[in-house]
């Protein structure tokens, strides 16, 4: 890819990323006007890329992938380019004059391309059923049934079971996304919960409310969600 660009008129390589969080923290900080996104990365992939970003000036973005399962139709919809690997110069060309074309439109245009094309990916993605688990050298499986929350650690999350509460590098929102929302729900901008390890919902002063788990576990709810979380649970407010 670096060796194809170099060989491109009007476009520059600012720099590179060996996984998802690393891009996320590149764009914001380099502001490029392209960026070449693999579909799968370690800890976020390319849609939770993007979703990161979600609310900033994004850039045009040009999706890579080995697979042409879910994505391709979804890039096709929205008209947002991609590249099957393993691509030739004359392919990435024709990218390249895409892009210029993107270029040139209303930025708000491209950032509702990309929202609508987040929205198809995920729709095509089955829900996530197991975990892998590093620890020791060592990779563990652990079913997501198992699972009574997620809580959020800066760049990782903390997986709350009965058993134990491991610990992997990933964000919320890419977990949110590949997460079944009939079984899952998010809570508050640092919790996902399981909707049936949830005994009551509790109102608190000032209109706040909290989430008691059936461990015992008391979660704060953030406003923004308390009314996905009432509908979830069947409950109307009067």
């Amino acid at each position: 890819m670096r060796r194809f660009l170099a060989e491109a008129e009007g476009f520059r390589v600012i720099g590179e990323a060996g996984n998802g969080a690393q891009a996320a923290e590149r764009i914001r900080r380099e502001r490029p006007d392209v960026v070449f996104l693999d579909v799968q990365m370690p800890g976020m992939d390319g849609f939770a890329v993007i979703e990161e970003l979600a609310g900033e000036m994004l850039p045009a973005v040009v999706f890579v992938t080995a697979h042409d399962e879910y994505a391709i139709r979804a890039f096709e919809v929205e008209a947002i380019d991609y590249l099957l690997k393993p691509f030739d110069r004359a392919r990435l060309r024709q990218t390249l004059d895409r892009v210029r074309r993107q270029l040139g439109r209303d930025p708000g245009e491209l950032a509702e391309k990309l929202r609508r094309l987040l929205a198809a990916g995920a729709g095509e993605r089955r829900p996530l059923r197991r975990i892998a688990i590093r620890s020791g050298g060592r990779i563990q499986s652990l079913p997501v049934d198992e699972v009574h929350w997620f809580e959020a650690a800066d760049n990782y999350l903390k997986i709350h079971t009965a058993r134990a509460v491991p610990l992997i590098r990933e964000t919320l929102a890419e977990l949110e996304r590949r997460l079944d929302p009939d079984v899952f729900i998010r809570i508050h901008r640092s919790a996902i919960v399981r909707i049936e390890s949830i005994r009551e919902v509790e109102c608190m002063f000032h209109g706040d409310y909290e989430v008691v788990l059936s461990t015992g576990t008391r979660l704060p709810v953030g406003r923004k969600y308390r009314d996905r979380l009432l509908e979830a649970l069947g409950k109307v407010e009067s």
